[in-house]
């Protein structure tokens, strides 16, 4: 809207306005009456003191247009999919190259020895990028679920709770925790590990920023050294904790 002011008498005549030829008061009415046409709302007042008291009526108005008295507004559910999803398509965004990464990652998809691929390396050498535009590819090529799990996609995917479900929620859509999933966050864990562990289904785990996690995820107690072939876990981490555990894993291969 346009807050048009009202004097309370003529004005007497400034430098400024001295300067204001007709053509310039002309085509300051023409735009009011252009605003007007166009479906804006004058609001007028007659000192500038009263601007924001007019303004917070104005508001005050509106909104009790759109959330009437004695009404809930149902907020907007963000999944951790959509946040998923959001990540992904960020980090992606720009991606170029990397070909031989990348076909490293598909040949250790095919491959029975390994289960774990470490992609390791220092802050800021694209880990996450690399990670992103695999599992893109992977959910394009692979006939398999791609769980995936960002540590910045959410405000509580850096904690190992946040972490479990996320994890949980895909891989009960895929079928491969076929049970409900555990209010208990120690039964969570084992719920994971045990899905995993047990499941005759292909799958590929895809977790970035794995040293991102809190303290408690250190021990890495939910991750299996020793998972059935046809499961297929990816992580980046930096060479920091928990890498040390990380690296002891039997069937790991680094990708640096």
């Amino acid at each position: 809207g346009l807050f048009k002011e009202i004097p309370a008498s003529v004005p007497p005549k400034t430098e400024a306005s001295k300067k204001e030829s007709p053509q310039d008061i002309a085509s300051l009415d023409a735009l009011k009456e252009w605003l007007v046409k166009s479906g804006e709302t004058i609001f007028e007042y007659h000192k500038p003191d009263e601007v924001p008291a007019l303004i917070e009526q104005k508001l005050r108005a509106l909104l009790n247009q759109e959330y009437p008295s004695n009404t809930c507004a149902e907020p907007e559910q963000y999944t951790r999919f959509q946040a998923l999803e959001e990540i992904i398509e960020q980090k992606v965004r720009g991606f170029i190259g990397r070909t031989k990464y990348l076909d490293e990652i598909q040949t250790f998809l095919q491959q029975a020895e390994r289960n774990y691929l470490a992609i390791a390396s220092v802050a800021g050498t694209g880990k996450s990028a690399l990670l992103a535009k695999a599992i893109q590819q992977m959910r394009e090529q692979a006939k398999m679920p791609v769980i995936a799990h960002f540590m910045s996609m959410s405000s509580d995917s850096r904690q190992v709770h946040g972490l479990m479900l996320n994890l949980a929620e895909q891989l009960q859509k895929a079928q491969i925790l076929t049970q409900a999933i555990a209010d208990d966050p120690v039964q969570l864990r084992m719920q994971i590990r045990n899905a995993l562990e047990q499941s005759t289904q292909p799958c590929i785990l895809a977790i970035d920023g794995i040293d991102e996690i809190e303290e408690d995820g250190y021990d890495l107690a939910w991750l299996s050294p020793y998972l059935p072939p046809h499961i297929k876990i990816i992580l980046t981490i930096r060479p920091v904790t928990p890498w040390e555990t990380l690296e002891k894993f039997p069937k790991l291969q680094p990708l640096q």
